[in-house]
């Protein structure tokens, strides 16, 4: 059965155009983090304690053990 008869646009399933769309998606959030943080700086939380930042090494990345990490967005006009 073709991808379009089941209603999945070719353009998102593999090869050349899913790398296209894939680039595309990355630029458009790295843009979204230049936008953020022009204005904005994050400081952790007065809530979290060193203890909840305490990191739980994973096969391939790191996290907070307690799996959360609060942020405060602070402007950068009135950053601590």
């Amino acid at each position: 059965m073709r991808r379009e008869a089941v209603g999945i646009p070719c353009h998102l399933s593999v090869g050349y155009s899913a790398d296209v769309v894939d680039s595309l998606a990355l630029a458009e959030m790295k843009l979204l983090l230049q936008a953020v943080y022009s204005k904005f700086t994050t400081l952790p939380d007065a809530t979290m304690t060193p203890a909840d930042m305490e990191m739980s090494d994973q096969l391939i990345s790191s996290r907070p053990a307690g799996q959360r990490c609060l942020l405060r967005f602070v402007p950068l006009d009135t950053a601590e």
